[in-house]
Protein backbone atom coordinates (compact mmCIF):
# COMPACT_ATOMS: atom_id res chain seq x y z
CA UNK A 1 0.00 0.00 0.00
CA UNK A 2 1.44 3.47 -0.78
CA UNK A 3 0.15 6.96 0.81
CA UNK A 4 1.05 10.58 0.37
CA UNK A 5 0.08 13.00 2.64
CA UNK A 6 0.15 16.46 1.02
CA UNK A 7 0.28 19.88 2.81
CA UNK A 8 -0.64 22.89 1.82
CA UNK A 9 0.02 25.53 4.58
CA UNK A 10 -2.98 27.14 6.16
CA UNK A 11 -4.39 30.84 6.83
CA UNK A 12 -7.38 32.05 8.22
CA UNK A 13 -8.01 34.05 5.40
CA UNK A 14 -8.44 30.88 3.26
CA UNK A 15 -12.07 29.75 2.35
CA UNK A 16 -11.59 26.55 0.70
CA UNK A 17 -9.18 24.23 -1.12
CA UNK A 18 -10.62 22.06 -4.10
CA UNK A 19 -8.54 19.36 -4.57
CA UNK A 20 -8.22 17.35 -8.62
CA UNK A 21 -8.89 13.99 -6.60
CA UNK A 22 -12.37 15.42 -5.39
CA UNK A 23 -12.51 16.57 -1.95
CA UNK A 24 -13.71 19.94 -2.01
CA UNK A 25 -14.34 22.49 1.31
CA UNK A 26 -12.81 24.76 3.78
CA UNK A 27 -11.30 21.18 6.07
CA UNK A 28 -8.89 19.81 3.21
CA UNK A 29 -5.56 22.09 3.77
CA UNK A 30 -4.57 18.18 4.25
CA UNK A 31 -5.63 14.65 2.54
CA UNK A 32 -4.60 11.47 2.15
CA UNK A 33 -4.33 9.53 -1.26
CA UNK A 34 -3.40 6.02 -1.57
CA UNK A 35 -2.93 5.74 -5.54
CA UNK A 36 -2.22 3.04 -7.84
CA UNK A 37 -0.59 4.21 -10.53
CA UNK A 38 1.83 7.66 -11.11
CA UNK A 39 -0.35 10.90 -11.12
CA UNK A 40 -0.58 14.71 -10.64
CA UNK A 41 -2.72 16.01 -7.78
CA UNK A 42 -3.81 19.98 -8.27
CA UNK A 43 -5.59 21.91 -5.52
CA UNK A 44 -7.02 25.21 -5.75
CA UNK A 45 -6.95 27.55 -3.34
CA UNK A 46 -9.70 30.43 -2.93
CA UNK A 47 -9.09 33.02 0.50
CA UNK A 48 -11.72 35.46 1.53
CA UNK A 49 -11.62 37.66 -0.94
CA UNK A 50 -11.96 35.86 -3.65
CA UNK A 51 -8.31 35.08 -5.08
CA UNK A 52 -7.66 32.28 -6.48
CA UNK A 53 -4.29 29.76 -6.68
CA UNK A 54 -3.64 26.67 -7.89
CA UNK A 55 -0.38 24.06 -7.38
CA UNK A 56 0.48 20.88 -7.97
CA UNK A 57 2.70 17.97 -7.00
CA UNK A 58 3.50 14.99 -9.23
CA UNK A 59 3.56 11.51 -7.63
CA UNK A 60 5.40 8.61 -8.50
CA UNK A 61 4.31 5.09 -7.75
CA UNK A 62 6.68 2.59 -8.00
CA UNK A 63 4.76 -0.98 -7.83
CA UNK A 64 6.95 -3.86 -7.35
CA UNK A 65 7.16 -6.55 -9.82
CA UNK A 66 5.49 -10.27 -8.16
CA UNK A 67 7.91 -12.72 -7.23
CA UNK A 68 7.54 -16.33 -8.20
CA UNK A 69 10.05 -19.15 -7.25
CA UNK A 70 10.40 -22.13 -9.33
CA UNK A 71 12.06 -25.93 -8.53
CA UNK A 72 14.24 -27.21 -11.66
CA UNK A 73 15.12 -30.71 -9.32
CA UNK A 74 17.09 -29.19 -6.55
CA UNK A 75 17.46 -26.05 -7.14
CA UNK A 76 15.16 -23.07 -6.38
CA UNK A 77 14.84 -19.70 -8.50
CA UNK A 78 13.47 -16.36 -8.03
CA UNK A 79 12.44 -14.65 -11.11
CA UNK A 80 13.96 -11.20 -9.13
CA UNK A 81 17.94 -11.21 -10.53
CA UNK A 82 18.91 -9.35 -7.52
CA UNK A 83 17.72 -8.19 -4.01
CA UNK A 84 16.58 -11.85 -2.96
CA UNK A 85 16.94 -13.06 0.97
CA UNK A 86 15.98 -16.89 0.98
CA UNK A 87 13.56 -18.09 3.86
CA UNK A 88 12.74 -21.51 5.08
CA UNK A 89 9.58 -21.54 7.19
CA UNK A 90 10.68 -22.96 10.46
CA UNK A 91 14.67 -21.84 10.10
CA UNK A 92 13.80 -18.14 8.97
CA UNK A 93 15.89 -16.03 7.42
CA UNK A 94 18.97 -18.08 5.85
CA UNK A 95 22.07 -16.25 6.34
CA UNK A 96 24.25 -14.91 3.52
CA UNK A 97 21.15 -16.83 0.88
CA UNK A 98 20.48 -13.81 -1.36
CA UNK A 99 21.18 -15.28 -4.50
CA UNK A 100 18.91 -15.68 -7.43
CA UNK A 101 18.82 -19.60 -6.70
CA UNK A 102 18.98 -20.89 -3.50
CA UNK A 103 19.98 -24.98 -3.46
CA UNK A 104 18.04 -26.53 0.19
CA UNK A 105 19.70 -29.43 1.13
CA UNK A 106 17.15 -30.60 3.97
CA UNK A 107 13.09 -30.79 3.52
CA UNK A 108 11.44 -27.25 3.82
CA UNK A 109 9.11 -24.98 2.54
CA UNK A 110 11.17 -22.17 1.21
CA UNK A 111 10.70 -18.56 -0.33
CA UNK A 112 11.67 -15.43 -0.87
CA UNK A 113 11.73 -11.77 0.13
CA UNK A 114 13.02 -9.36 -2.86
CA UNK A 115 13.46 -5.62 -1.74
CA UNK A 116 13.86 -3.69 -4.93
CA UNK A 117 16.29 -0.56 -6.53
CA UNK A 118 13.13 1.49 -5.14
CA UNK A 119 13.33 0.06 -1.26
CA UNK A 120 9.52 -1.97 -2.43
CA UNK A 121 9.30 -5.16 -0.54
CA UNK A 122 7.80 -8.45 -2.22
CA UNK A 123 7.35 -11.72 -0.87
CA UNK A 124 6.89 -14.92 -3.54
CA UNK A 125 4.89 -17.93 -3.37
CA UNK A 126 6.33 -20.94 -0.92
CA UNK A 127 8.14 -24.18 -2.41
CA UNK A 128 7.51 -27.38 -0.33
CA UNK A 129 10.65 -28.51 -0.98
CA UNK A 130 11.46 -32.74 -0.34
CA UNK A 131 15.14 -33.23 0.08
CA UNK A 132 15.12 -36.79 0.80
CA UNK A 133 13.48 -37.90 -2.35
CA UNK A 134 16.10 -36.44 -4.74
CA UNK A 135 19.49 -37.56 -2.65
CA UNK A 136 17.51 -41.62 -2.95
CA UNK A 137 18.33 -40.60 -6.84
CA UNK A 138 22.14 -40.47 -6.19
CA UNK A 139 22.57 -43.86 -4.77
CA UNK A 140 23.71 -45.41 -8.42
CA UNK A 141 26.13 -42.41 -8.79
CA UNK A 142 29.18 -41.25 -7.18
CA UNK A 143 30.64 -37.82 -7.85
CA UNK A 144 33.80 -36.57 -6.47
CA UNK A 145 35.90 -33.65 -6.78
CA UNK A 146 39.03 -32.93 -5.85
CA UNK A 147 41.41 -31.36 -4.18
CA UNK A 148 38.61 -29.25 -2.95
CA UNK A 149 40.09 -26.35 -1.68
CA UNK A 150 42.14 -25.85 -4.78
CA UNK A 151 43.74 -23.04 -6.72
CA UNK A 152 40.73 -23.25 -9.11
CA UNK A 153 42.18 -26.52 -10.88
CA UNK A 154 39.56 -29.15 -9.75
CA UNK A 155 39.47 -32.93 -10.64
CA UNK A 156 35.91 -34.09 -11.56
CA UNK A 157 35.29 -38.20 -11.47
CA UNK A 158 32.11 -39.59 -11.69
CA UNK A 159 31.30 -43.27 -11.43
CA UNK A 160 27.84 -44.16 -12.66
CA UNK A 161 26.19 -47.61 -13.23
CA UNK A 162 24.32 -46.56 -16.24
CA UNK A 163 25.01 -43.98 -19.14
CA UNK A 164 23.87 -40.52 -19.04
CA UNK A 165 24.30 -37.34 -20.05
CA UNK A 166 24.53 -34.54 -17.75
CA UNK A 167 24.78 -30.67 -17.21
CA UNK A 168 27.80 -29.00 -15.37
CA UNK A 169 26.89 -26.29 -13.66
CA UNK A 170 29.16 -23.76 -11.29
CA UNK A 171 27.06 -21.10 -10.04
CA UNK A 172 28.74 -18.03 -8.08
CA UNK A 173 27.62 -16.76 -4.27
CA UNK A 174 25.24 -14.41 -6.22
CA UNK A 175 23.63 -17.22 -8.11
CA UNK A 176 24.73 -16.73 -11.42
CA UNK A 177 26.19 -19.34 -13.84
CA UNK A 178 29.71 -18.47 -14.10
CA UNK A 179 30.35 -21.79 -16.02
CA UNK A 180 28.20 -24.25 -18.08
CA UNK A 181 28.96 -27.86 -20.39
CA UNK A 182 27.50 -31.04 -21.26
CA UNK A 183 29.21 -34.05 -20.10
CA UNK A 184 28.34 -37.91 -21.53
CA UNK A 185 29.48 -39.98 -18.51
CA UNK A 186 29.51 -44.03 -19.74
CA UNK A 187 30.14 -45.22 -16.72
CA UNK A 188 33.37 -43.48 -15.70
CA UNK A 189 33.93 -40.18 -16.19
CA UNK A 190 36.89 -38.14 -15.39
CA UNK A 191 38.15 -34.48 -16.22
CA UNK A 192 40.08 -31.95 -15.22
CA UNK A 193 38.64 -28.34 -14.77
CA UNK A 194 40.75 -24.81 -14.58
CA UNK A 195 38.48 -22.08 -12.87
CA UNK A 196 41.58 -19.75 -12.06
CA UNK A 197 40.11 -17.15 -13.72
CA UNK A 198 37.27 -16.88 -11.33
CA UNK A 199 37.36 -14.66 -7.99
CA UNK A 200 38.62 -16.64 -4.97
CA UNK A 201 35.31 -17.42 -3.11
CA UNK A 202 32.63 -20.36 -2.72
CA UNK A 203 30.72 -21.76 -5.28
CA UNK A 204 28.20 -24.28 -6.10
CA UNK A 205 28.96 -27.53 -8.82
CA UNK A 206 26.06 -28.89 -10.29
CA UNK A 207 25.56 -31.80 -12.16
CA UNK A 208 21.88 -32.56 -13.24
CA UNK A 209 19.38 -34.40 -15.60
CA UNK A 210 15.96 -35.42 -15.33
CA UNK A 211 16.59 -38.14 -13.05
CA UNK A 212 20.03 -37.04 -11.12
CA UNK A 213 20.83 -34.16 -9.13
CA UNK A 214 24.16 -33.83 -7.53
CA UNK A 215 25.42 -30.51 -5.58
CA UNK A 216 28.57 -30.06 -4.64
CA UNK A 217 30.55 -26.84 -3.02
CA UNK A 218 34.03 -25.90 -3.86
CA UNK A 219 36.19 -23.27 -2.84
CA UNK A 220 38.92 -21.47 -4.92
CA UNK A 221 41.30 -19.81 -2.88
Amino acid sequence: MYSWTLNLPGDNSITNYAWSSGETGIDYSVIDSYPTSSTTYTVTVTDARGCVKSDLVDVTVNIPADVVVTQNWGTLTSSAISGNQWYEQTLGLLVSENGQNYTPTTDGVYYSIVTDGNGCIETSNTIDFIYSSLSNISQTTNVSVFPNPSNGIFSLEINSESNQALVLELVNIQGQIVFSKELNVFSKYSESFDFSNLAPGIYTMHLTNDNFNEISKIVIQ
